[in-house]
């Protein structure tokens, strides 16, 4: 059975909205060394780091939590970025 779960993090951030957007748009590896205390680690599973149909697996503090992600779609003109969680399990399955 499927699960449905949200989770939200708020953290100050002292960077340009067009930075901020650059780090997740192709930089998403330096999340974890900009917020330890939300990101453990994000590997690439499989793509590169920019495109939209790489997977990337993001480790969470909170909750222990691994997700598996893809960014589903980036729209540039607005700097918006839709990500899709594939899967998500508890860290200490894995």
């Amino acid at each position: 059975m499927a699960q449905i779960a949200k989770m939200e993090a708020q953290t100050e951030i002292k960077c340009s909205a067009e930075k901020f957007y650059e780090i997740f748009r192709s930089k998403v590896y330096l999340v974890p060394k900009i917020c330890p205390n939300l990101v453990k680690d994000i590997q690439l599973l499989k793509g590169d780091w920019e495109s939209v149909d790489s997977v990337k697996q993001w480790t969470y503090v909170a909750g222990n939590s691994v997700g598996v992600k893809t960014a589903e779609s980036i729209d540039e003109e607005n700097k918006s970025i839709t990500y899709k969680v594939n899967r998500w399990r508890a860290y200490k399955e894995l």
